[in-house]
């Protein structure tokens, strides 16, 4: 009933010690939300707002291009606005909180995404990560919902 696959990298450059620049490429091929894809490049500007190692409170805010396709449709490509907030909370040294949201608003459509998670570390190396997936599109398919929601459990290796 599901077949999602999201590849998504981002690569980014320190201008200080709060400040960074960013580029952001993302492919997304959910077959359940009704859009054979959604890829796009953006590039911007991030700031760090806690600067402990430990904790993470990132802001990002930029602009590119995305090329997406709703199934049975042509292909669209339009210019994007990228704004996401990282943050990520260690409660202990075994237990930890994220949340990122992601919002990439263009002319055609606007894609929204919040991922919340709880990761607890069993060993030094391996944690379980249980997540909440809420995922927007504001144009979609007549007959499909624009909000889409996804529960995972993970395994999560760290090197």
């Amino acid at each position: 009933t599901r077949e999602r696959y999201l590849l998504d990298g981002q690569a980014s450059r320190t201008f200080s010690e709060v400040y960074y620049g960013f580029g952001n490429l993302r492919y997304d091929k959910d077959l359940f939300s009704g859009y054979d894809y959604q890829t796009n490049l953006t590039g911007g500007i991030g700031r760090r707002f806690w600067l402990p190692k430990t904790e993470v409170l990132n802001l990002e805010v930029g602009a590119g291009y995305q090329v997406d396709k709703l199934q049975n449709q042509a292909e669209q490509s339009h210019p994007i606005l990228r704004t996401a907030l990282k943050l990520r909370y260690p409660v202990n040294a075994q237990l930890g909180l994220s949340q990122d949201l992601l919002v990439n608003a263009g002319e055609q459509n606007t894609h929204s995404e919040s991922v919340s998670g709880i990761k607890v570390k069993m060993t030094e190396s391996l944690a379980l990560k249980l997540s909440y997936t809420l995922k927007h599109n504001s144009k979609v398919l007549v007959g499909r919902e624009n909000l889409d929601t996804l529960t995972a459990l993970t395994l999560v290796y760290g090197f």
